[in-house]
């Protein structure tokens, strides 16, 4: 097995785990947006929030395993880290 497939295997671990979380601990309107007054803005619905998430992770990490190319790998990890930032803004 390649050190990309094994690196792929562990984000899509990761992104099912966030994924996870978000489906339990995010309320039920998940807010997507701060305004420029620091308000949260911009709801969707809890189910569609985290699967929106999930599927986006998934296709930058198999973005990554078909090409290799470091731009991939970086787009794939902040695409992990963007569910931190809806846990944060919403819990």
């Amino acid at each position: 097995m390649k050190k990309r497939d094994i690196l792929c295997i562990a984000m899509g671990i990761v992104a099912v785990a966030l994924a996870v979380a978000g489906w339990v601990l995010l309320p039920d309107r998940v807010a997507m947006q701060i305004g420029m007054d620091g308000g949260l803005q911009n709801y969707m619905p809890k189910p569609l929030a985290t699967l929106l998430m999930l599927a986006l992770q998934a296709v930058m990490i198999l973005l990554y395993r078909s090409s290799g190319r470091g731009a991939h790998l970086a787009a794939a990890v902040v695409v992990l880290v963007l569910p931190l930032f809806t846990f944060w803004m919403n819990l």
